[in-house]
């Protein structure tokens, strides 16, 4: 981000913080409990996974990205990349389509909220625990699109 745009993209953050307050808001306007489970879907949404978690700490939560992850270098770049993985991980469960992106995500977070300590996170056979809320949160892979042939000709 060129700094000339500077006061775009927070005005841009404040939005897209705003956007994922409206969202938690709404799924607790239904009241869930620890029975249900709340699907959150793609990049729109990375913060609401932490804003339902502060709300409701024994709320399920899972959260679905329908695109690549970029690599943890491209992540290095973002102005509030710690908030956005953090947000991320308030997920009990994160599903990405292929191995490559899963391993993205656990990379970026380790390049950027560090590994171990009091803050950071350590992978394990089943996704990462993150040492700052101390939390497992699951990382797997779901890979979905559609059978072709009945569109073959």
């Amino acid at each position: 981000m060129l700094d000339s745009h500077g006061d775009a993209a927070e005005r841009q953050w404040s939005c897209y913080q705003a956007a994922n307050a409206a969202f938690c808001d709404a799924v607790m306007s239904i009241s869930p409990t620890e029975l249900d489970t709340v699907w959150v879907q793609d990049y729109h949404l990375m913060l609401l996974p932490q804003y339902l978690r502060d709300a409701s700490p024994s709320l399920s939560i899972g959260w679905f990205l329908h695109t690549p992850f970029v690599i943890a270098d491209m992540y290095l770049t973002l102005p509030h990349r710690e908030e956005i993985l953090r947000g991320v991980l308030g997920a009990d469960l994160c599903g990405f389509h292929i191995y490559e992106y899963a391993q993205h995500f656990t990379s970026a977070c380790g390049q950027v909220l560090g590994i171990g300590g009091n803050t950071g996170v350590t992978q394990g056979p089943d996704g990462l625990f993150d040492h700052a809320s101390r939390r497992s949160v699951a990382i797997d892979t779901f890979p979905i699109g559609i059978d072709p042939a009945p569109f073959e000709r």
